[in-house]
């Protein structure tokens, strides 16, 4: 599941270096916060009465019947995860101007060959969850020619198209996070590449971000408001704490 390349890879030990101390810098901080803010979030969200939400239960039973689904189904499943991975290569390389001379998938892996590589192009698989995308643009595609809230019967069962779709979400999320965990076990060059500590953060950091994502965008509990103010608290607490103790440090009151 490697990104090929023909452009050459120049300063690569300087590129990896510098990459490195952003991951230190920035992207470990930036990664605290985005968990505090995300466990706020949901801590919000279930006072608010999240767990009473459809949306949210529905999204809940999708990633449940994943957990029944894998240790079964977890490797006659890779092929299309590997799918999935190579065409988030493809579609990252064609969003950078790429041009993509060849591709291949198969179970025990695949490739593609393009004239250029980034952190985008070989890390996008990582934290974009293709097959969640797609459920998305189906379900929005339906939803301008149909009414997905009204129920239809199903084998006798009322069942409503709309909470079908978002347990389709958490089921395809799930998906995504499930064989991401796997390939990141095994030594990726896409990985290598870039610094595994600089890409491990940065996949953390957009995963826990697309979740948020999709759960202020899907669930009426929670909005962009409370998001927000989510991520303030998050900034108030860490920042704010570490001001405090340098203030205590470097200027302790007067006795």
């Amino acid at each position: 599941m490697d990104t090929a390349r023909h452009s050459p890879v120049g300063s690569a030990q300087r590129v990896l270096l510098f990459k490195f101390w952003v991951g230190c810098l920035v992207l470990v901080p930036a990664f605290a916060l985005s968990v505090m803010s995300f466990a706020e979030l949901m801590h919000s969200g279930f006072r608010g009465g999240l767990t009473e939400d459809h949306a949210f239960r529905a999204c809940y039973v999708g990633a449940f019947f994943w957990l029944l689904f894998v240790g079964i189904a977890r490797k006659h499943l890779m092929i299309f995860y590997v799918f999935g991975h190579e065409w988030s290569h493809m579609l990252a390389a064609l969003a950078c101007r790429a041009r993509i001379y060849d591709w291949s998938v198969g179970s025990d892996g695949g490739w593609v060959d393009t004239d250029r590589s980034n952190t985008f192009i070989s890390l996008a698989p990582y934290f974009f969850p293709f097959y969640t995308v797609i459920a998305c643009l189906l379900m929005g595609t339906a939803g301008l020619f149909v009414d997905l809230s009204a129920p239809i019967e199903v084998l006798g069962t009322q069942l409503s198209p709309m909470l079908l779709c978002l347990s389709a979400i958490g089921f395809t999320w799930c998906f995504h996070l499930t064989y991401t965990v796997q390939t990141l076990l095994a030594e990726q060059s896409d990985l290598l590449r870039n610094g595994e500590f600089f890409s491990m953060i940065l996949i953390a950091l957009l995963n826990v971000e697309v979740l948020r994502l999709l759960l202020v965008v899907f669930t009426p509990e929670l909005t962009w408001a409370e998001a927000l103010q989510s991520v303030v608290w998050a900034w108030d607490f860490s920042v704010g704490n570490i001001l405090r103790v340098l203030a205590y440090i470097f200027m302790p009151p007067l006795r």
